[in-house]
């Protein structure tokens, strides 16, 4: 369910990551944390945005790659082998 965040447009990932964060059971909620402070940013506690996450959201979203048709890797000699 986590990496299916990688599909999900950067304007609605908050949105996504809190009703995943709803709908986990309790025992995955360390692993959804570790994405977000390693992939998204953690949230800042007086709600102002997130801290700089250190792979931001635009180096790994596909989102605009799928609809664009385009290779959803930047490794073109991974994309050959497949």
């Amino acid at each position: 369910m986590i990496l299916a965040l990688s599909l999900v447009p950067i304007d609605n990932l908050d949105a996504a990551i809190q009703e995943l964060r709803d709908d986990l059971p309790e025992c995955l909620q360390p692993s959804l944390d570790w994405f977000e402070d390693n992939y998204v940013g953690r949230v800042i506690r007086n709600g102002r945005g997130r801290r700089i996450a250190l792979f931001p959201p635009h180096i790994w979203n596909l989102h605009q790659r799928v609809l664009n048709a385009q290779d959803r890797t930047k490794n073109h000699a991974e994309a050959a082998n497949r």
